[in-house]
């Protein structure tokens, strides 16, 4: 058995019913394929780096898992299949990891309630200015 980190990204769009409807599923062709579902993480819905499908958002929920060297194939056919799964990626580990890697959702200005803001550059003596009309 290996150790391996299903990622997937669901379809935005489906009911809390339907994600959590859709991750047993997930779970139950885990379980099909000879594996051990040790983790999930459901991290909600988040923002796309760029559209899939012309969706902008995705439902990322990660499971940790032990299976069979040729399980992951079997599973692999069955996500690309089902059209609520936008994207997918199996990742082989050596160790399985020991606590959650949820990311926090960072709310901007509470997070730079406590940093210093950058001071105006300050221009060395005997150093010009760079010419706006070169520039």
């Amino acid at each position: 058995m290996r150790n391996y980190e299903l990622a997937v990204v669901l379809n935005p769009e489906l009911s809390d019913d339907a994600l959590s409807t859709l991750q047993g599923k997930v779970a139950d062709w885990l379980a099909a394929a000879g594996g051990e579902v040790a983790r999930v993480d459901y991290w909600g819905r988040r923002r796309l780096a760029y559209p899939i499908g012309k969706k902008r958002e995705g439902a990322y929920v990660f499971w940790f898992v032990r299976l069979p060297p040729e399980a992951p194939a079997v599973v692999e056919r069955k996500l690309r299949i089902d059209e609520d799964v936008m994207r997918f990626l199996f990742v082989r580990h050596e160790e399985m990891p020991a606590a959650p890697v949820v990311p926090e959702p960072a709310d901007e200005p509470a997070a730079r309630a406590g940093v210093a803001q950058p001071a105006a550059p300050v221009l060395e003596a005997g150093v010009d200015e760079p010419d706006a009309a070169t520039a």
